[in-house]
């Protein structure tokens, strides 16, 4: 797959940005994983263009989370240090 994502600023004190191109479906799905693989927050994006540019204002713990864009046959995932 030669699509891209990314998570803005990183490391976070508060929100982020999840920002992703190359993506076929209409819409994905955003989990955030804890370090444990707990689900603590998941929600729908709509893609623009083949991209999203999500806003996410989650109240995380300090540590390391998995943030994963699933869509289709496309999942793609990038860690996030939250201080």
């Amino acid at each position: 797959n030669a699509g891209t994502m990314g998570i803005f600023p990183n490391p976070t004190q508060g929100p982020f940005m999840v920002v992703a191109e190359g993506l076929e479906d209409p819409v994905v799905q955003i989990v955030v994983v804890d370090a444990r693989g707990a689900v603590v927050h998941s929600q729908s994006a709509i893609i623009s263009g083949g991209a999203v540019r999500q806003p996410l204002e989650v109240p995380l713990t300090a540590g390391i989370h998995m943030v994963l864009l699933i869509g289709g046959e496309d999942t793609r995932g990038q860690k996030v240090v939250v201080r």
